[in-house]
């Protein structure tokens, strides 16, 4: 009986331990252009907060989220937009150092978002890498435990999208039921999941059919060597 307790025990500690850790939506940001609704923003984060400087420590983890509610959005004008505001709301030295990952982040968008698909980008503390998914598909990582903020300041720095966004955003769990709603509803159809995944081996396939060249030519080599270094019959 008493092994029992003890195992009943350290399952009750460990889901607990697993609720506190489980992310938290901090707020919610609604993006208009020209009086049209572009995408919903979301933080996550182990620890809700008001203010821009608890959401920027690097010891959490946190998640940005974008579910889009245009039918149609170019991946292009959001990468445009969210560079724009890295650009403004950083650092010179910041945007120096994190240039190569901006690149890097830039490039995983293309062709266009559409209605329902939701956008989040990971934070690990514990490793410091940041993932990008675009509806559950894992698009990139970036190994650089500073990148993430440099995204969030985007959102929350001092010259945000609007102040109603970063007010949203800084809510602290405190989150209007309508906006909530319009987030949760916000789903990709699976033919449009299935649509991505095929585009992403496509282009998996069309990058390994561009390396098999450069392997066949570094097999190539060293026979070409040895067969001009073999000595004439």
């Amino acid at each position: 009986m008493k092994s029992i307790k003890i195992v009943f025990s350290l399952l009750v500690f460990i889901l607990a331990v697993s609720a506190q850790a489980a992310p938290l939506l901090n707020g919610l940001a609604l993006e208009k252009q020209f009086n049209k609704e572009l995408y919903i923003a979301a933080i996550y984060s182990e620890n809700l907060s008001s203010n821009s400087a608890g959401l920027l420590n690097s010891e959490l983890p946190r998640r940005l989220e974008v579910r889009i509610l245009a039918d149609s959005l170019p991946a292009r004008r959001f990468r445009n937009q969210w560079m724009e505001g890295i650009a403004i709301n950083n650092r010179g030295d910041t945007l120096s150092s994190q240039a190569e990952n901006m690149v890097t982040f830039a490039n995983l968008f293309k062709g266009r978002l559409l209605r329902g698909d939701q956008l989040a980008i990971d934070f690990a503390a514990d490793t410091g890498i940041t993932t990008v998914f675009l509806n559950g598909i894992t698009l990139g990582e970036l190994n650089d435990p500073d990148f993430f903020n440099t995204l969030m300041r985007a959102w929350v720095g001092p010259v945000p999208p609007s102040t109603d966004f970063r007010d949203g955003l800084l809510a602290a769990g405190d989150i209007s039921s309508g906006l909530l709603t319009s987030f949760e509803a916000l789903e990709p159809s699976s033919e449009r999941i299935a649509d991505l995944q095929l585009k992403l081996i496509s282009q998996e396939e069309i990058l390994a059919a561009a390396e098999e060249p450069e392997k066949e030519d570094a097999l190539l080599k060293p026979t070409l060597a040895a067969a001009d270094l073999a000595p004439l019959q």
